[in-house]
């Protein structure tokens, strides 16, 4: 479990005990739950369905403003504080910023819980600082077996690389079992076949949880309406959209995972193995269906509790709309753009209904599947 500070717990308490989240007045929301970092896109991988890269193949940059200094991110993480949310520092391939293990230290500096999420090249060289700095939880992306994971990720030995890195993580942790090491693959047309053989290759390291993610699984005309509905509401067209309908997830065989998570579950690890998210592994027909019909009794609950900030210190809309910038952190800070006038109305537009390709977002629960299945 992953310690939270008395004011984070305090607020946690409070979500789940009364139903705030979407209840608060003018779309306004409580402070973020999670808190994300983003201190670089640059990476060192070409995923071929990353939702970070444009259509040239090269990772996507916010425009506008020049990447904030270690100064202006250890300002946010001071006015973070005193507040408790759980921080998660991603990229890009976050090792790629050239200041990220002086971030992380401010992090665990401010007391405050700490996720890193990884591709793992650079494990071997910072695993023993991480262990130091007390990291409470490391996720390490993987893409299935070391042949597989290589070929996709487009480097001949990434895989060696990340499990050399986990490998050191595990053997220095302490009986706390801290940090909690984490393994996580997209299910997507590339690595469908090999998902029981990736469990099986990453089962014997050791990790504490193996994570088979759906990614977003959207018609392209669900990806055209998100847009148009964006372009109408707000002025902004989402350059990224096309990544909701692209070969990674069309491609995916329902039988074919249906036969592989059969084989995980009659296997070893099965226990430590989730499919996200979820719902998912009951309906994967639903999720997968041709014309990929919206979800019903969903509401999103993201934009209410995690707050993503870009390089460039934008406060992104979201995970997947980061295009939609709801303020700067330079310009009065972190929890400025938590609530400013955009992001409320944001909240109320949402609240009112999601946008099209919303209604097929990973981070929703889809253990309610369409009518009709």
């Amino acid at each position: 479990m992953i310690a939270r500070t008395p004011r984070g717990l305090l607020l946690r308490a409070l979500r789940t005990l009364l139903p705030l989240d979407g209840a608060l007045p003018d779309g306004q929301a409580l402070p973020p739950d999670i808190v994300v970092l983003m201190p670089t896109l640059r990476c060192n991988l070409r995923c071929p369905y990353c939702f970070q890269r444009d259509e040239t193949g090269l990772a996507w940059q916010p425009h506008d403003h020049e990447e904030l200094g270690l100064a202006e991110w250890q300002a946010v993480v001071a006015e973070l504080a005193p507040l408790g949310p759980h921080v998660v520092v991603i990229g890009g391939e976050l090792f790629l910023y050239r200041d990220a293990m002086k971030l992380l230290r401010a992090v665990k500096r401010a007391r405050l819980p700490l996720t890193i999420i990884t591709n793992g090249t650079a494990l071997p060289r910072v695993a023993a600082e991480l262990l130091e700095i007390g990291l409470d939880r490391l996720i390490v992306s993987l893409d299935g077996p070391p042949e597989v994971h290589n070929a996709v990720r487009g480097h001949p030995r990434s895989y060696q690389l990340a499990a050399e890195g986990i490998a050191r993580v595990l053997a220095g942790r302490r009986s706390t079992k801290q940090p909690f090491v984490q393994v996580s693959c997209a299910l997507s047309a590339y690595t469908q076949a090999h998902l029981a053989a990736f469990v099986s290759a990453v089962g014997p390291l050791g990790v504490d949880r193996i994570v088979l993610n759906g990614l977003i699984y959207a018609s392209a005309e669900q990806a055209i309406a998100q847009r148009a509905a964006l372009e109408l509401a707000f002025g902004v067209e989402q350059c990224r959209a096309d990544v909701l309908d692209n070969g990674a997830q069309i491609g995916v065989d329902v039988s074919l995972v249906c036969r592989e998570l059969a084989a995980i579950r009659a296997g070893p690890w099965s226990e430590r193995v989730i499919v996200a998210p979820p719902g998912v592994e009951q309906h994967l027909a639903a999720y997968y269906a041709p014309d990929a019909p919206p979800f019903r009794g969903q509401r999103c609950t993201a934009i209410h509790r995690e707050l993503w900030v870009l390089p460039n210190g934008d406060v992104g809309a979201c995970a997947y709309i980061a295009d939609l910038a709801m303020g700067n952190v330079r310009a009065g800070g972190v929890l400025a753009a938590w609530n400013s006038p955009l992001y409320r109305r944001f909240r109320e537009r949402l609240g009112a209904g999601l946008l099209p390709a919303c209604t097929r977002c990973s981070k929703l629960s889809f253990a309610q599947p369409p009518a009709g299945f």
